[in-house]
């Protein structure tokens, strides 16, 4: 096999590799849909990475933008809005502020460990925590032309909204668990003894 067939089947690959990506955090259904039953075309490969960087979360916005041509992607999803409120709902139940509360640390180092794993120098991120408006939570990547990193990105952004699900699905039951707790508090406090009843009246 030469070095041109060699790449031709590793381009080959990528659509198959981009829905792996996709499977193991249950975002393939989309995915396979939108690319259909018809014949890879290796020439194609970086249409495919795109269509699963569509497709690994709920939003997804580009648009281009400074004097060079850069891109702005912005990723948000469901998942990440409900961890963020959850979040608030904890620390309101137990009155700690959000930047002391331990779920939300843990995110940030998440998300930050995942983005930085990608080798690249061309692309800088941001992100948002907040919950006032239907996709106020996300996270904003600026790429230069020379990024090419795309499939990794993909890979980063796939392992940090299955995270958001997970720890989502752990908040609720703190949040539920931590509301039995006070109410059987309540519930089972003793009684006053009579003769304070009547020292009372």
């Amino acid at each position: 096999m030469d070095r041109y067939e060699y790449e031709y089947f590793e381009m080959s690959l990528i659509p198959i590799m981009v829905g792996k990506v996709l499977s193991d955090v249950g975002r393939e259904k989309d995915y396979l849909e939108r690319i259909g039953a018809s014949p890879i075309e290796a020439e194609d490969y970086f249409s495919y990475i795109i269509e699963g960087l569509t497709t690994v979360c709920d939003f997804w916005e580009g648009r281009e933008v400074g004097p060079y041509m850069d891109y702005c992607w912005f990723f948000s999803d469901q998942s990440m809005m409900d961890f963020y409120r959850l979040c608030r709902d904890w620390s309101r139940q137990r009155g700690i502020g959000l930047k002391d509360n331990p779920y939300m640390r843990h995110a940030e180092q998440e998300l930050e460990e995942q983005l930085d794993s990608i080798h690249s120098c061309y692309y800088v991120y941001r992100y948002s925590t907040k919950v006032n408006h239907r996709w106020a939570s996300g996270i904003t990547l600026y790429l230069s032309p020379e990024f090419n990193q795309e499939f990794s990105l993909l890979k980063a952004l796939a392992n940090i909204f299955d995270y958001y699900r997970y720890m989502g699905d752990e908040l609720r039951y703190e949040i539920w668990k931590y509301d039995r707790e006070q109410k059987a508090k309540i519930l089972y406090l003793p009684l006053p003894k009579p003769e304070i009843w009547k020292e009372a009246a």
